[in-house]
């Protein structure tokens, strides 16, 4: 890349690494950066991380006391390419990146999971955006109060959510994976979602039965060796 006076400056070292090295800064928790995980473990590269302890029981008593460790990485200046907030990834050493989703299309495509071109990378982008959506929705449901949650998340489980997986599946491509016949950011998205966002992940799974090819990319995720040996020893967190 050119510098402002034309000069053009040495790409970083670990440019010329297929697979450089990679340090996750989050708290200690699934949370937003599980699909990056997965994603990293399905390509069947290894990632160091420093995860921040949380104890949602003092979340009133402000961050401070809830996770200490945090707060004393956002003083420190660790945070400053996420403007003070997790999560961070320390690649090769020396770039920052920041933003979950920014850094779940950078794995995906360091991986090979973007699709074979533009076209199929914005169709993975575009189901992305669509679990997005859906996440959206499951949270206003979520956030109902009172009695009013209960019925709100019934009216989620029993219409909302079949409803929005029928359109869903009219997205997806035959053949076994949400775009092009091959595994990507897509459907590793698909299947964390089913595996870990829903309170109730048995009432979730049941609105996606009558959904055959949003099935054959979720299994085709949960099947592979690798995300098998992932899953298996993960540490089992609260978020």
């Amino acid at each position: 890349a050119a510098s402002p006076s034309g000069e053009r400056r040495p790409p970083p070292a670990w440019v010329a690494h297929r697979h450089p090295s990679i340090l996750i800064k989050y708290f200690d928790a699934r949370g937003v950066m599980e699909v990056s995980r997965l994603a990293l473990a399905l390509g069947g590269v290894a990632f160091a991380e420093t995860r921040w302890p949380l104890d949602v029981s003092k979340m009133e008593d402000g961050l401070a006391v809830a996770a200490p460790e945090y707060c004393a990485a956002v003083d420190s200046g660790e945070l400053d390419a996420n403007l003070g907030r997790g999560p961070v990834v320390v690649v090769g050493g020396e770039t920052v990146l920041a933003q979950s989703k920014a850094i779940e299309r950078f794995f995906a495509r360091m991986l090979g999971l973007m699709g074979e071109d533009e076209l199929s990378a914005a169709a993975v982008d575009a189901f992305t955006e669509h679990v997005r959506d859906l996440k959206e929705k499951y949270q206003r449901a979520r956030g109902a109060g009172g009695a009013e949650r209960e019925r709100a998340l019934a009216d989620f489980y029993g219409q909302t959510l079949p409803d929005f997986l029928q359109q869903l599946e009219k997205t997806v491509a035959p053949g076994g994976h949400v775009v092009g016949g091959h595994l990507s950011l897509a459907d590793v998205t698909l299947y964390q979602t089913f595996t870990d966002y829903f309170d109730d992940p048995a009432k979730a799974a049941a609105a996606m039965l009558g959904c055959p090819r949003l099935l054959a990319a979720f299994d085709a995720v949960e099947s592979h060796p690798r995300v098998k040996q992932y899953m298996a020893g993960r540490k089992q967190t609260r978020l």
